[in-house]
């Protein structure tokens, strides 16, 4: 009895589970280079990369790196320890947990002066603009996709499994109380 009620709980929890995903695990991992002369920061790589691992300093100095959305709101801030007192240019590779809908991102000097601006609209997978676009879904952008709208089928699907495994329960239950009887 206690098995079978433990399993079915475990059932229940595992098709639950996928809807309520919260982290992406995955992040930007970019190569950016920076001039100390000209305060010019220019990117080398970007990429969206699976994995958790950020890179950021311990202090509250250095460069900033921002990440922005495609309604300018802040989404994301983090310092890198980086020497810019040379006066040849410096290599920075720098990893930024993953937003879906990120837009852009800043990189302001340890002065706090802009020093540059990258683009990451094209790894967006949420543009904010009220439109649930064919590569957005609800789990990855609610914003622009309505639960019922995007997964009409999903939402019911869940149903299904709790009918079935209550229906299951039950026969299981009306087996066990006639094999009682019949013995």
């Amino acid at each position: 009895m206690k098995k079978t009620i433990a399993v079915m709980l475990a059932f229940l929890l595992l098709s639950i589970g996928a809807y309520a995903q919260t982290e992406t695990g995955l992040r930007y991992v970019a190569g950016l280079n920076i001039d100390p002369n000209s305060g010019v920061v220019d990117y080398e790589d970007l990429d969206v990369v699976p994995g958790s691992g950020i890179s950021e300093a311990s202090e509250e100095s250095g460069l900033v790196i921002s990440l922005y959305d495609y309604e300018n709101t802040l989404l994301y801030y983090s310092y890198f320890s980086v020497d810019l007192s040379g006066s040849e240019e410096v290599f920075l590779t720098m990893t930024l947990p993953y937003f879906y809908e990120g837009a852009f991102l800043d990189v302001y000097l340890p002065n706090g002066t802009l020093a540059g601006s990258i683009d990451v609209r094209n790894f967006a997978q949420c543009n904010q603009n009220a439109v649930c676009d064919d590569n957005e879904f609800f789990e990855t952008c609610p914003l622009d996709c309505a639960l019922e709208s995007q997964y009409p089928q999903k939402s019911k699907w869940i149903w299904y499994v709790v009918l079935a495994g209550l229906i299951g329960y039950g026969a299981f239950k009306l087996a066990n109380k006639k094999k009682r009887i019949v013995k």
